[in-house]
């Protein structure tokens, strides 16, 4: 039987003669990062750089009980939110919506859940203020 894959992962990749570089594995593919043995936060930038364009949000066909909330609200995030004035604001709100709703479909979306939402948001200490 053969093994499963461990997704996209860093890894060290020494060389002769030249300095040891990070790569990213993926499914039998190596991606360089461009980040030598000592600067791992670069690579582990270009590896989330790299996750984030490989995922692909997913709305099938559109019902509502196959579409992830965090699928749409990446979308909105990437589509309008660098055509506002302050798209840090738009990003903060994505990331509290995702903080409550998580990983649920647009169908968990109703009346009672979005009155459940203002119910949390607003019992939050500086519910206006970004913490990064």
């Amino acid at each position: 039987m053969p093994r499963g894959s461990k997704g996209a992962r860093l890894y060290l990749r020494q060389r002769r003669k030249r300095e040891a570089v990070w790569v990213i594995l993926d499914h039998g593919h190596e991606i360089s990062t461009g980040a030598g043995e000592g600067d791992i936060g670069a690579a582990e930038k270009a590896l989330a750089d790299y996750i984030g364009h490989k995922r692909q949000p997913k709305f099938g066909n559109g019902h509502p009980s196959q579409v992830l909330i965090a699928d749409v609200l990446a979308e909105y995030g990437e589509v309008h939110g660098p055509k506002t004035r302050r798209p840090d604001l738009i990003g903060a709100a994505i990331n509290k919506l995702l903080d409550f709703f998580g990983g649920g479909t647009a169908a968990s979306i109703t009346r009672a859940a979005c009155n459940a939402y203002v119910e949390w948001r607003v019992k939050q200490a500086h519910a206006r203020y970004v913490v990064e």
